[in-house]
């Protein structure tokens, strides 16, 4: 059993399911600083890789467009992924 399947056995047993919901995880991410925000994202970039090509693409494509269309969604969401999306592209690095 890897070490991801034993952690998802834990929180099962435990009852905690709930703290890999998305409000939960937003808000241990909202806990760190920039750093380890960035580092989020470069290790989801980097697990979404192992899906196979193309798929990572795929995956940002449909996550944008859920955003974009979803009535779950929020223009705060939207704004936040343009921030950082408008960072990427603009100003000395």
């Amino acid at each position: 059993m890897t070490l991801k399947e034993q952690l998802h056995a834990v929180i099962d047993s435990m009852e905690l399911a709930s703290a890999s919901d998305p409000k939960s995880m937003a808000e241990v991410f909202c806990e760190w600083d920039d750093e380890r925000q960035a580092q989020f994202f470069i290790e989801v970039a980097r697990v979404m890789r192992t899906w196979g090509p193309g798929k990572h693409d795929t995956q940002a494509y449909y996550i944008g467009g859920h955003l974009k269309t979803c009535s779950c969604s929020t223009e705060e969401a939207r704004e936040f992924v343009r921030a950082i999306a408008g960072r990427l592209t603009t100003g000395p690095s």
